[in-house]
């Protein structure tokens, strides 16, 4: 899905993000981390993209409005996270 009132992004994303499709493709642990307040990809979509993942997965949510910057905006939480699935490995 491609975000109508960003403008510019259609020209740089081509074809289409089948998220779901490729989930099945991956047989790796999967640490999604998504921001609740996205504004780029819903919150939601994040949900969904976890809930097709094959396990093993683990999902953080930071709950702060961030993008790719989640790591900057709640670093302890983010950090010990990444510990965590590190360790699981």
């Amino acid at each position: 899905k491609v975000f109508w009132f960003l403008p510019g992004v259609s020209l740089l994303v081509r074809g289409q993000f089948d998220t779901q499709t490729w989930l099945k493709e991956i047989r790796a642990p999967i640490l999604i981390v998504h921001c609740n307040q996205d504004p780029v990809i819903p919150f939601q979509f994040g949900q969904e993209v976890y809930a097709a993942a094959l396990p093993p997965k683990n999902f953080l949510q930071i709950n702060s409005y961030c993008h790719e910057e989640s790591s900057l905006i709640a670093p302890t939480q983010y950090r010990t996270a990444l510990q965590q699935f590190l360790i699981n490995l």
